[in-house]
């Protein structure tokens, strides 16, 4: 099973913690804002970071929380814009020009993951709740 839903920390959990700023708007996807989180499929330690550019606020800081406390590893994802990737870069992301966009060859591509270390994870098992 490759749902955010069953790896994730619960729903229960997610309010407790985030409130209204982080939430399950499926089984498939954690919102965090405007920034999706999904699992890597086949992996249950990584999850895809997605709409990273269209960020306000702490939401890149909320998925970091939202998947360290979940007890994922890795978080992978691609931007085009130099900005983003700037800004990654300062969070703790390892950034990695790709070269131009297939889709825009105008706009760079980059690939960005970040590792959360095993010894910041705050796992709370997988009846996923905090005991």
């Amino acid at each position: 099973m490759s749902n955010i839903a069953y790896w994730g920390i619960s729903k229960e959990v997610c309010q407790k913690y985030f409130g209204t700023s982080v939430k399950y708007s499926s089984q498939e996807v954690v919102k965090c804002g405007y920034v999706s989180l999904r699992n890597l499929v086949s992996d249950c330690g990584a999850v895809t970071i997605s709409n990273i550019s269209c960020a306000e606020g702490d939401d890149i800081k909320n998925a970091l929380e939202f998947c360290r406390l979940s007890g994922y590893s890795l978080i992978v994802g691609t931007v085009t814009d130099e900005e983003t990737a700037e800004a990654l870069e300062k969070l703790g992301f390892e950034v990695k020009r790709l070269g131009c966009s297939h889709r825009n060859p105008s706009k760079p591509h980059y690939l960005v993951h970040y590792h959360i270390p095993e010894d910041k994870f705050k796992v709370f098992g997988y009846n996923k709740t905090e005991e």
